[in-house]
């Protein structure tokens, strides 16, 4: 049910106007109710008025409220027992600061907000300083529509505590921290796991190890050693992504090791010494680990990976939004992203790569999606309540699926741009999962 709130004059300064239709369809008939908006809460004496329009809620003007409630929004409106919810309420983090929430800043999130006619209720974008913990509000620009149908109309304010803080950025740990003591799982987070929780989460169910690359933590030369006496290459990531670490592929011969890095530049070393200490060289750096390498696909001596952008709908279920085959420069090392050259729909790589037929293609991409499913459902019981994942999968030599790493959905965004349909239902998507995650279905 969708309302207005209308503030009234009225002697009780706790009071609440309702519409005598919902005696009629017996959703209220309490004359003390609590009302609910976001994670703020209030008992209020409730009046039932004839000549109040169904589509309308009155709020007694001296009702003082610690946040702004903008009245020109529509709220859907959801009753239980005694409690009157009033929504949804969503906070949508983007930025670390307040100070970088400017009008072209926030434009920039424009078309995120485009499904908010179906969506309704308060929507305001935040930052991670502007949460006041002791008053228990948010300061941002909820989103108003559009005014003059050229100029989209941001306005700042103070907000109630959220139904759902959605994480569109990550955050520091220090931040982080203090949310999830705040909110719990009232956070959507975009705040996956590295690359060795990723293996410690996953590994322990049959089904997902045989779709993982043996995996340990790189301690020095000797495991490095073990694991390429087993598989023949390996390669050497850094655990956290972002920090500026190399990335190498490692190739065993005889005595002999080669250390391939992001470039394609090589390192040489005759002997275990040698390879030693530019082993240690590069652990001074940070954590790494060493991972077994699987031999990917290749066309036309580009390395090929795909993107799989999974994201949770209106009903809260994982769905497949869209699969981008990604194929790297001629010669580069796979597993690198920036180094992509071109980007392919996946059921069109499968044609061309695989030489698939209509009912093959249509296989392989169940095959993908089923797995994607059953690795996000995984994910939540170890990380947390996320609400999109870009998963990187590799088909090897025998079309077998590999999970590679998972990575937050917003870095993958470009490659559908051109597809402005497809885009938009991406990002407009983590709102509907907000939505009925604050209840409001």
């Amino acid at each position: 049910m969708s309302q207005y709130i209308k503030r009234m004059s009225t002697i009780n300064e706790k009071l609440m106007l309702l519409p005598e239709a919902l005696l009629k369809i017996g959703e209220a008939r309490h004359r003390r109710m609590i009302v609910n908006i976001g994670k703020w809460r209030q008992e209020v004496n409730v009046e039932f008025q004839k000549d109040l329009p169904d589509y309308v809620i009155g709020m007694a003007s001296a009702l003082i409220l610690p946040f702004e409630l903008p009245d020109q929004l529509q709220y859907e409106m959801k009753i239980q027992g005694r409690n009157i919810h009033l929504g949804p309420v969503i906070g949508f983090l983007a930025f670390r600061e307040k100070q970088d929430m400017n009008i072209e800043a926030l434009n920039q999130y424009l078309n995120y907000f485009t499904s908010y006619d179906h969506i309704k209720g308060l929507l305001f974008i935040c930052a991670a300083d502007s949460i006041n913990y002791s008053n228990q509000t948010i300061e941002g620009f909820y989103y108003q529509g559009e005014g003059n149908g050229e100029e989209v109309v941001w306005k700042f304010g103070t907000f109630p505590f959220p139904d759902c803080l959605y994480l569109h950025i990550d955050v520091n740990k220090t931040d982080y921290d203090q949310m999830v003591s705040i909110f719990g799982d009232s956070i959507v987070s975009t705040k996956l796991c590295n690359k060795w929780e990723l293996w410690e989460w996953l590994h322990d169910d049959k089904q997902l190890l045989e779709h993982l690359p043996f995996t340990v933590l790189l301690e020095d030369i000797q495991n490095l050693d073990e694991l390429l006496a087993e598989f023949g290459s390996a390669y050497i990531k850094p655990v956290e992504a972002g920090k500026g670490q190399n990335f190498f592929k490692v190739v065993k011969t005889g005595e002999r090791y080669r250390f391939i890095d992001y470039f394609t530049l090589e390192n040489n070393f005759d002997s275990c010494d040698e390879a030693k200490e530019f082993l240690n060289a590069v652990l001074s750096n940070g954590g790494y680990l060493v991972q077994q390498a699987v031999p990917v696909k290749r066309y036309d001596q580009r390395w090929l990976d795909f993107i799989v952008m999974m994201q949770k709908n209106a009903r809260m279920d994982w769905k497949c939004s869209y699969i981008a085959a990604q194929f790297s420069e001629i010669g580069s090392t796979p597993s690198f992203s920036s180094k992509t050259a071109f980007t392919l729909n996946a059921r069109d790589a499968f044609r061309k790569l695989f030489q698939m037929d209509e009912r093959e293609v249509f296989l392989k991409e169940q095959e993908i999606i089923e797995l994607c499913i059953y690795i996000c459902k995984n994910l939540e019981k170890s990380g947390g309540n996320y609400a999109e994942m870009g998963i990187h999968i590799i088909l090897d030599e025998t079309q077998k699926l590999w999970l590679i790493t998972i990575s937050p959905l917003k870095d993958h965004i470009a490659l559908i741009n051109s597809d402005k349909q497809l885009y938009l239902k991406v990002v407009t998507a983590p709102f509907d999962y907000a939505k009925a995650f604050s209840g409001f279905k």
